[in-house]
């Protein structure tokens, strides 16, 4: 229906990766809300939106990833599709970050699946300690 784009080197696309990674292999309640604040804010940015060249209105879009998230997710996305607060991603970071790096040192295809993110962010040849070092100064 529609392609998130967000420019390259976005901190929030590292983020995105991650924690739709960790909801790949488990189902974390922590993830889940982290992921969808951060999809819903995707959305509804006007900065962002822009970058997606939509073919749908925002609305309709926003409609429908609440509905599909709640399906995919086994979420509750309709009671938080309208509330008004603010994502910000440096504060939520920190409260999620924790959360992801225990799950990715527990479940070795997140650690590999973070490494290919990198690698195709950043450089060729990045090792997990170097890109959590690289994570720490995308995200202070």
């Amino acid at each position: 229906m529609q392609t998130l784009r967000l420019r390259r080197g976005d901190p929030m696309k590292v983020a995105l990766n991650r924690a739709l990674n960790a909801c790949f292999v488990i189902c974390d309640s922590r993830v889940v809300t982290f992921l969808f604040r951060l999809l819903r804010h995707l959305i509804l940015d006007l900065d962002t939106w822009s970058l997606m060249m939509p073919v749908l209105e925002q609305r309709t879009v926003h409609a429908e990833f609440i509905h599909q998230f709640g399906l995919e997710f086994n979420f509750n996305a309709a009671a938080h599709a309208e509330d008004n607060d603010t994502f910000s991603l440096t504060h939520e970071w920190q409260q999620i970050r924790p959360v992801l790096e225990c799950l990715e040192n527990e479940n070795k295809v997140l650690q590999s699946w973070f490494r290919a993110t990198f690698d195709d962010i950043r450089s060729p040849k990045n090792d997990f300690l170097n890109a959590e070092r690289e994570d720490n100064r995308t995200f202070e």
